[in-house]
């Protein structure tokens, strides 16, 4: 589900919102759900199981709260509002990175979710990975150092944009990705017992177009 078209919706019905005017997370969270509820059928029991995850840690409530940062992150950095806009990740974390083969049947590593997707300024996509990192449970780096190597990394990648081919270029981080023949069919037989699931009816008239 896309925020910003919810927050689109906002402006119109309440005009911009500034720090004065700040209302209560709970407030704008309740919010938020309602006008989910009226795009599509909500489960709820999974929503009360996702509000009981995001008590578990900072870390868990930045990832389960994405439509309050698009909301607020030009408030909090107003310096970076007027960056270059360009299409950013939007909801990107350090657990939004993972791998897949190519279609040459090469292993990359590198973000996998996209839902989020926006045309936004560059930064705020650095700001929140960055975010993220302070946060992420068990970071065997300094903040300053994580936020230091994104930078970095980003900085890099602009120079010389390609695929992160883990059997070519990143062999490091093999050890990080690769899992057991026992581990993979695990994951398989979670997956095999998952629900049955259909596309709210408004994504599948969106899928036909």
């Amino acid at each position: 589900m896309g925020f910003a078209a919810y927050w689109r919706w906002k402006s119109r019905s309440r005009g911009p919102t500034t720090d004065r005017q700040a209302v209560s997370f709970k407030k704008e969270n309740k919010a938020f759900e309602n006008w989910l509820r009226r795009r599509c059928k909500v489960v709820e029991a999974d929503l009360a199981f996702k509000h009981k995850r995001m008590r578990k840690s900072a870390f868990v409530f930045l990832r389960a709260t994405y439509f309050r940062w698009a909301k607020r992150i030009e408030t909090i950095c107003p310096q970076l509002k007027n960056a270059p806009r360009v299409l950013c990740v939007g909801d990107i974390h350090t657990e939004n990175f993972g791998t897949w083969r190519d279609a040459q049947g090469r292993l990359v590593w590198g973000v996998n979710d996209f839902d989020e997707a926006a045309n936004m300024p560059y930064a705020f996509d650095l700001v929140r990975l960055a975010a993220s990192a302070s946060l992420a449970p068990n970071l065997r780096v300094g903040k300053r150092r994580a936020a230091a190597a994104i930078l970095t990394g980003y900085r890099a990648g602009l120079r010389g944009p390609r695929p992160t081919l883990l059997d070519e270029h990143e062999t490091r981080l093999r050890p990080f990705v690769v899992i057991t023949d026992q581990e993979r069919e695990k994951f398989w037989q979670e997956v095999a017992r998952y629900p049955q699931a259909r596309p709210p009816r408004a994504s599948q008239a969106q899928s036909q177009e």
